[in-house]
């Protein structure tokens, strides 16, 4: 399971990885549908939901994706997730954000994730700049999993 082998490259010690294999490992789940219980299907990854441990062990999985995008600053809250750079000229920015963006969905797919609706309605490029002497062309163009952003 990839979470343990974050969680021991975080030098997590053998006894807290044996309890959270135990956590994770050998887990079933079942359904009600209007009274109609499912049998039971075993689970191969993610982790329980509702209990405390979640969100945390969420972050510490999803804790090495900005060292996948050197050339970008990455701010992370919960599942959201925010790229910037600064650049010379527009196409450098937009050439960063793009390796970026492309690095985010080789990471999704290296790290069994799936990136959650990546169409016009969930992500979104903005373009600040300090001065108005380079004005923002239609050379400006982003790419996540082929949606223009």
């Amino acid at each position: 399971m990839l979470l343990l082998q974050k969680l021991q490259l975080y030098h997590c010690s053998s006894i807290s990885l044996k309890w959270f294999q135990s956590y994770l490992q050998n887990r079933h789940q079942q359904v009600s549908v209007s009274g109609t219980l499912s049998s039971p299907q075993y689970i191969t990854a993610g982790v329980p939901q509702g209990f405390v441990l979640g969100p945390l062990l969420f972050l510490l999985y999803i804790n090495d994706l900005p060292l996948h995008m050197p050339q970008t600053n990455t701010a992370m809250f919960a599942d959201d997730t925010t790229l910037h750079t600064v650049g010379k000229n527009l196409q450098e920015i937009n050439e960063n954000l793009q390796d970026s963006l492309n690095a985010v969905c080789e990471w999704c797919t290296s790290n069994s994730m799936v990136l959650n609706n990546c169409s016009n309605t969930k992500s979104k490029s903005m373009f600040i700049s300090a001065s108005n002497k380079q004005p923002l062309t239609e050379n400006f163009s982003l790419i996540l999993l082929n949606e223009d952003l």
